[in-house]
């Protein structure tokens, strides 16, 4: 009579680890390789916008700019034009804005490319030295684009993101952009950073463009808070400015919890930008840096 063999096999329990561990070992390799690629073709995404900008950086400095003759001559013709069409339709308020829109053009040709591909593409965000230097979206919310490129496909480190409840038209602006804090330094990881004094000595000034128009920001609070902080002093929910008052009281907060003093005091009507990424030294811990628009003559 065939010996009947014991259903704990040792042999069997042996084999069905192995392919556990094979099963395993595959599915690790798979999601490291899926996740490479998906790293890879982010890179080479922003690649590719880091140098359309670069070059078109490059060129605005050796052809005329906007304040040249030739353009300037541009200039007059529009506003003659504007002049006629308001004399021939007298108060017709839709052409006299068709009229002045016309006037409004992008401060480089690849703005307008990227604007006209995704009209949610906003602006473009650098610090001189360090590797931020990215697109900034604005979305319908503040959710799609920290899990989405530039395109609206799947990436993981998402895009820098302005709150959607900002607005150029606003009398005061606030500006609020979100962005990834990311282990590479990619997005807001270099962000960080600016929790040392000597890295904001070296890196005092934040370059914003607009479609429109290019601004420099000048840092001045770098601190730590909560969300629940923040949202008792309506940081990330104050999207312009009404009064001096509500200006200068979120001006004396975020000095006052700042890592150190950078010197700038913020003046009511000065545009306010403020960057936000996670940190983790508390729950819910958000690292911030704001910055206060520098007057053209300076």
């Amino acid at each position: 009579m065939k010996e009947k063999k014991p259903f704990f096999d040792i042999k069997r329990i042996r084999g069905a680890l192995e392919l556990v561990c094979i099963l395993v070992f595959v599915a690790g390799a798979a999601f490291l390789l899926v996740n490479g690629l998906i790293d890879l073709k982010s890179k080479k995404t922003m690649k590719e916008l880091r140098e359309t900008i670069k070059a078109a950086r490059i060129q605005s400095e050796v052809l005329p700019g906007p304040g040249d003759s030739e353009d300037e001559e541009d200039v007059v013709d529009q506003v003659v034009e504007v002049d006629a069409l308001s004399v021939v339709a007298d108060n017709d308020e839709e052409i006299m804005a068709q009229s002045v829109s016309v006037s409004k053009t992008p401060l480089f040709e690849a703005y307008k490319k990227l604007h006209d591909e995704n009209e949610n593409f906003y602006g473009w965000l650098s610090v001189d030295d360090t590797d931020i230097d990215y697109p900034v979206m604005q979305g319908p919310d503040n959710e799609f684009y920290l899990g989405h490129d530039i395109n609206g496909k799947y990436d993981k480190y998402g895009m820098l993101l302005m709150d959607y409840n900002c607005s150029e038209e606003a009398e005061v602006p606030h500006y609020i952009v979100y962005g990834h804090n990311v282990s590479n330094g990619k997005y807001f990881g270099e962000l960080m950073f600016y929790g040392e004094k000597s890295y904001y000595d070296y890196h005092p000034v934040i370059n914003y463009d607009s479609i429109y128009d290019s601004r420099k920001y000048e840092v001045f609070a770098v601190f730590r808070t909560s969300v629940e902080e923040a949202q008792k002093q309506h940081l990330f929910t104050t999207w312009s400015f009404e009064n001096k008052k509500e200006y200068d009281d979120m001006v004396a907060w975020a000095k006052e919890k700042s890592m150190y003093d950078t010197g700038i005091v913020p003046q009511f009507g000065a545009e306010i930008l403020t960057l936000v990424t996670c940190e983790y030294s508390q729950d819910e811990g958000r690292f911030i840096v704001m910055a206060s628009r520098k007057k053209e003559s300076e």
